[in-house]
């Protein structure tokens, strides 16, 4: 099976906005992805970065704070107003949100200099196939952009607050500890519901698309869900999965496993080769 035109030697040559690549395990993509065909949106708490899987920890400021409760039943009943709008903050920021992470081109690709290597494509990037990609035994999915931010938001729309976008890198902390302190000025004017869903519209990227300089070579895209119930949640890909590239050691007895489902939807699947430390997509296809 070969990738036809649009996906072989002039795949290199597309807008390299029109693809993204999802990178995974072998059993994951075989058993769940391509034979449900469709995507899992995991929960930001299950993500393998600690500044999105610990439980964040708001604090409420205010500019001319009131005189602290005189008698103890006043005090209780300020500190457990407290601690209501601390853990619904959570609730509505945090504990609701679904994602689906691709990896994208590297925006220095260029296809006349980068024409000998893939290594800045988004199915060549060798620190992705070692941590997602099992170790280079597993299988990046490549999804078209556009179709598979249609499925989403056919999915998502009219239930969830969706968010997408690029993620940034920084290690600047100034605006994070911004994001996580509310004015009790604004709560007392609007709510806690309305207050805490400004706090996030106005702080979804530093929540949501800021990852630490570590993590840069993965150049990120996400889709965010906010909405629904604190599990994780499926969308239908078939209208969107482009093709697959298998890792340089992904095992040949499962290759008529995956050839069989890339036929029943209609995409073609490929091999990552190495050759003198040069990743290249195969010119020979599986």
């Amino acid at each position: 099976m070969a990738f036809p035109p649009d996906i072989s030697v002039e795949f290199r040559d597309l807008d390299c906005d029109e693809y993204v690549y999802h990178y995974t395990s072998r059993d994951t993509a075989l058993e769940h992805i391509l034979t449900g065909a469709s995507i899992r949106l995991g929960l930001l708490r299950n993500t393998n970065d600690p500044r999105e899987n610990r439980t964040w920890s708001f604090g409420i400021s205010a500019t001319n704070p009131p005189d602290p409760p005189k008698s103890n039943p006043e005090c209780q009943e300020w500190l457990g107003e407290t601690r209501q709008t601390l853990e619904r903050a959570q609730e509505i920021i945090q504990e609701k949100c679904k994602l689906f992470c691709v990896t994208m081109d590297d925006p220095s690709y260029s296809a006349f200099a980068d024409g000998l290597t893939d290594a800045k494509r988004g199915f060549g990037h060798s620190r992705m196939w070692a941590q997602y990609g099992d170790s280079h035994k597993g299988i990046c999915l490549i999804f078209r952009k556009v179709n598979l931010d249609e499925a989403i938001n056919n999915a998502f729309a009219t239930t969830h607050t969706i968010y997408k976008g690029p993620v940034e890198y920084s290690d600047n902390v100034g605006q994070q500890l911004m994001a996580y302190a509310l004015r009790q000025e604004d709560i007392d004017h609007h709510g806690v519901e309305n207050c805490l869903v400004t706090q996030r519209e106005r702080y979804h990227k530093t929540f949501f698309f800021s990852k630490a300089l570590d993590w840069q070579q993965e150049f990120e895209y996400r889709w965010i869900a906010i909405g629904g119930m604190n599990e994780p949640e499926f969308v239908p890909i078939t209208s969107a999965i482009a093709g697959v590239v298998v890792g340089v050691d992904f095992p040949d007895v499962y290759l008529p496993s995956l050839l069989k489902l890339c036929e029943a939807l209609e995409i073609p699947a490929a091999r990552i080769g190495w050759k003198n430390g040069i990743p290249r997509l195969k010119h020979r296809y599986i």
